[in-house]
């Protein structure tokens, strides 16, 4: 907003500082602010949606699980071999049940 914007204007024409008094000063402010509402947005479409609410819970399952995968994949061992393989048959062993139940659970 610019200081002649109608939203900063007040009505007798003089600059407001009413709308300074709400914006957040800092950096981290805004980011403390941003994550506030958020968190609220989703709280709220978690308890409102049951499909969303069932997404959110998959997704915080999964999403560990996945990305140990991926660095399995990328960066433990990009190359195929023998102990990759292997690695991933580990990763199957400890995490499919993890997975299987989630999925149960959210039938």
């Amino acid at each position: 907003l610019t200081p002649t914007h109608p939203a900063v204007i007040h009505r007798s024409g003089m600059r407001s500082v009413l709308l300074g008094r709400f914006l957040p000063r800092s950096r981290g402010a805004c980011v403390r602010w941003a994550a506030t509402g958020t968190v609220a947005a989703v709280g709220a479409a978690a308890a409102v949606d049951e499909g969303f609410r069932r997404c959110g819970e998959f997704w915080i399952v999964v999403l560990p699980i996945f990305l140990h995968y991926k660095y399995v994949d990328k960066i433990s061992h990009s190359e195929p071999s023998e102990e990759r393989s292997a690695e991933f048959e580990r990763l199957h062993d400890r995490y499919s049940p993890i997975v299987k139940s989630a999925t149960l659970r959210l039938r």
